[in-house]
């Protein structure tokens, strides 16, 4: 018989039994239909993941009456654990764990135009957003058009927060990020050297107004690598790379815990992919060349004749 404490198969993999009155996490899940919420909350409220039992009840600030909110979620339980769970009584649209229910959520906003970012500014900052109340700014990139949100009530999703701010303008681009893990970055450089100039002289140094953290990544085996912490909301890749790209080239870099957004894709790479080949330009020309004299007929020199391509049919 399995205790609380012990492993316990869940979903094909094996999960950590949860220890009664240790901590727990709030979790949000949204149905493609009301009807499955409801039954969400009647069949499993009270069931148990991984050995916790869990509480459900329908959220009050949802419109369409698609979303709940479930309570007591094992510490170590994943988004994915939560949709197969609720899964089982209808088509999960969203799932997302929030760790501390008291955690509020940060996002960013892009709007066509610089103007109509400045407009948001002056008509949110400050207001009441179901509730709590929203700190709207600028972005601390180079982008005029991108604000940071923030203060939002916990829950809040890409949806809400275009709805929200579209009422003064047209919504590019909106996305929220998840408190627990928005944050977190990785710079690699070409040399081991800058990266150990870039611990000793950027820890501690300030991003988007807020100060960053820096250490040595010790899974990197050249030492080329530093994990960021403390990156604040909206940051993405190319902000990164460009505070670090003083020290010397960065060969990658890349920014965790991006949250659910629409209008564009939420993260990037700076730097060469790795698995590209990389083609030698003096190779390129001479491809190109010859690729150019096979169009022309092969023509050699004044009044040479095209013939047939040899090498046709073997893979050139």
């Amino acid at each position: 018989m399995k205790r609380a404490g012990d492993e316990i198969e869940s979903g094909g993999k094996k999960a950590k039994g949860g220890i009664p009155g240790g901590p727990t996490q709030t979790a949000i899940v949204r149905y493609e239909d009301p009807q499955a919420a409801e039954k969400a909350v009647i069949e499993l409220s009270g069931s148990t993941m991984n050995d916790l039992p869990i509480q459900v009840e329908l959220d009050p600030k949802s419109k369409d009456g698609t979303r709940i909110l479930v309570t007591g979620v094992p510490s170590e339980a994943e988004w994915q654990e939560l949709k197969d769970h609720f899964g089982t009584v209808g088509k999960v649209a969203f799932a997302d764990v929030r760790g501390d229910s008291s955690a509020t959520v940060t996002g960013i906003v892009r709007y066509e135009t610089s103007e109509l970012a400045s407009q948001a500014v002056q008509t949110f900052n400050g207001t009441q957003m179901d509730g709590a109340t929203i700190e709207v700014k600028m972005h601390p990139g180079t982008d005029e058009s991108k604000l940071q949100i923030l203060g939002m009530p916990p829950g809040t999703e890409w949806q809400e927060l275009k709805d929200h701010f579209g009422s003064v303008g047209k919504v590019l681009f909106a996305q929220t990020l998840n408190p627990a893990t928005a944050g977190v970055g990785t710079v690699r450089y070409d040399d081991p050297a800058h990266a150990t100039e870039a611990f000793e002289t950027l820890n501690g140094s300030e991003l988007g107004g807020s100060t960053i953290t820096l250490e040595m990544d010790e899974k990197s085996q050249d030492s080329t690598r530093l994990i960021v912490r403390g990156i604040p909301a909206g940051i993405e890749w190319q902000e990164l790379k460009d505070h670090f790209k003083a020290i010397g080239t960065v060969a990658f870099c890349d920014v965790k815990g991006k949250g659910k957004g629409k209008g564009g894709k939420g993260g990037g790479k700076g730097g060469n992919d790795p698995n590209m080949v990389q083609i030698p330009a003096q190779m390129m020309q001479m491809f190109m060349m010859q690729m150019m004299g096979g169009m022309m007929g092969g023509n050699g020199g004044k009044g040479g004749k095209g013939g047939k391509d040899k090498r046709k049919g073997k893979g050139w």
